[in-house]
């Protein structure tokens, strides 16, 4: 069967549909397609049927300066003219039945002279030539010009700085049809997103407005489309009674991190407590959900005022700590109330009422280990583990010859690397010389690695027996998996204040000992006390007493 437009296998609509109909991730994730949205494996995107249409080419008379135009290298240039008759045979076919319907003379004239004039060529066309996916394996992003020639860049990648924009866009942005409209009260916030989107997409966006309310425009219909497929939001309508949470970020726990965080850079507040408002309840009840994985205890209530009804969350000051770990603002303006906020002391009462573990200890009640939390137990590639994303800051051991392939692999130097972490290229030098890498900064690098080797945490960890761990000046292996054996040697222990108490059943404290030296790889408690940060970490997030 000839390949035209009406039958391609990569568009993704199987019939012309109005923009607000079509097929996004969202609605191709939920039917089991998403291999259709990668173009090799995640994080890699198909970008020819994000930015191409079926409806594209029934609905324009003017067809080819309706599209966008792939920026051609001097070698695709002369390569691409050299094959002009064999192009526009299939272009012929290609198009039949649309509003550029030409002859082959015809088609072969227009690509002589976008090769040899131009040097550029619409996205449909590059698409037909052979094997022009293989165009894409060396970028990690698309050079484009519209018909007028205004030039611009689309990522390849899911990256952390497009999951925030993403966030940004559904709290505090619009889509219209040639349009990604940003609104926030803070101009200099803006010139960061103005920044971001220049390097996103090559844009120079345009700032209006004056005093609390200053505007972002940018002008790219392909950007507009790029923000629909992703987050499923309407095009030049109505989108609070739409707002959900994209599944695609969802495939990597840092992406989903950073797009919550700029969700709530939009349309949250960090002062005295964090909350998040929106006139979708829908849409904060999703939060809450991912908050929920995190164990981050929050209340929902509803906004009545004279202006509009909304709903609001706000999470509990008990969980400070690790909503400070877990979000990831970057608004110029918020992030010092973040921070604030995370750094300020929790008002206790002398006596620790609201301390659950000190009441128990004071009332001389048995801390023993009872079983493992299942809530932060998880199953990937149908084995369970233990979530360790839930202990950022944990340092992993021995990942220096893991840091300096990755490298190699993505042909980067050490300031490269260290640019992308965001630390200084120092302290990659001593990652890379045996110094332990937290598990935040391990969770940034694992979408960069080879398509063969495993981007999620656990099942990293597990296929390269990545066990010991470091927290402030102690070490220690710990299990990623639950087990017998494991079971058996925390029955042995109780949980205190900053230790744990070795208080063996059967009094054998020597035997147990050694049981734990030889478990854990620490040196053998000398007494009852077993103080180690790494075990007394673990024992709180994934036991229950």
């Amino acid at each position: 069967m000839s390949l035209t437009w009406n039958t391609d296998p990569l568009l993704f609509d199987s019939i012309p549909l109005p923009k607000n109909s079509w097929e996004t991730a969202n609605s191709l994730i939920t039917q089991g397609k998403v291999a259709k949205i990668f173009q090799y494996k995640f994080p890699k995107i198909s970008l020819y049927p994000i930015m191409i249409r079926k409806n594209d080419f029934i609905s324009n008379e003017r067809l080819l300066q309706s599209l966008p135009y792939i920026v051609l290298s001097p070698f695709w240039k002369e390569t691409l003219r050299k094959q002009s008759l064999r192009l526009a045979e299939r272009c012929r076919l290609y198009f039949d039945n649309s509003t550029a319907d030409y002859s082959i003379r015809s088609w072969q004239k227009k690509i002589i002279d976008y090769t040899e004039n131009q040097q550029r060529l619409p996205f449909p066309i590059f698409r037909l030539i052979d094997n022009f996916e293989m165009y894409f394996t060396s970028s990690n992003f698309l050079h484009f010009q519209s018909a007028r020639g205004e030039t611009f860049y689309m990522p390849l990648l899911l990256t952390a700085d497009l999951a925030y924009f993403s966030g940004m866009v559904i709290g505090d942005g619009h889509l219209n049809y040639h349009n990604v409209e940003l609104v926030d009260f803070s101009k200099e916030h803006m010139l960061m997103l103005q920044k971001l989107a220049k390097n996103l997409f090559g844009i120079q966006g345009k700032i209006s407005g004056e005093k609390k309310i200053w505007l972002l425009h940018l002008n790219n219909k392909w950007v507009v489309r790029l923000m629909n497929f992703l987050m499923d939001q309407p095009i030049s309508g109505p989108k609070y009674d739409s707002l959900k949470e994209p599944l695609i970020f969802k495939f990597d726990t840092l992406l989903r991190r950073h797009f919550w965080s700029g969700a709530l850079d939009a349309d949250g507040c960090y002062k005295r407590q964090v909350s998040f408002c929106s006139k979708s309840e829908s849409f904060v009840q999703v939060f809450g959900s991912f908050l929920t994985e995190y164990q981050v205890p929050f209340k929902v209530r509803k906004i009545i005022n004279y202006a509009d009804n909304g709903y609001n969350l706000i999470t509990n000051v008990s969980a400070k700590r690790i909503v400070g770990q877990l979000l990831l603002p970057r608004h110029v303006i918020k992030i010092l109330d973040f921070n604030k906020y995370v750094n300020s002391k929790i008002y206790q009462p002398r006596r620790k009422h609201t301390d659950e573990l000190a009441l128990q200890i004071e009332e001389k009640q048995e801390l023993r280990f009872q079983s493992f939390n299942t809530k932060n137990i998880f199953i990937d590639d149908s084995q369970k583990f233990f979530n360790f994303s839930l202990l950022l800051d944990l340092g992993v051991l021995h990942c220096q010859a893991f840091l300096k392939s990755l490298r190699k692999f993505l042909s980067w130097t050490q300031k490269q690397l260290a640019t992308y972490l965001e630390i200084p290229e120092k302290v990659l030098t001593s990652y890379e010389h045996g110094s332990d890498i937290s598990i935040k900064l391990l969770e940034k690098l694992l979408p960069l690695s080879p398509e063969d080797q495993p981007k999620t945490l656990m099942l990293f960890l597990s296929q390269n027996d990545l066990v010991f761990f470091r927290s402030r000046k102690t070490v220690a292996r710990l299990p990623l998996q639950p087990g017998e054996n494991f079971l058996k040697i925390l029955q042995q222990l109780e949980l205190r204040r900053g230790y744990l108490l070795i208080n063996p059943k059967n009094g054998q404290k020597e035997r147990v000992g050694i049981e734990l030296s030889n478990f854990f790889s620490i040196p053998k408690p000398t007494g009852y006390k077993l103080s180690n940060s790494v075990i007394y970490l673990f024992a709180k997030t994934f036991c229950v007493y």
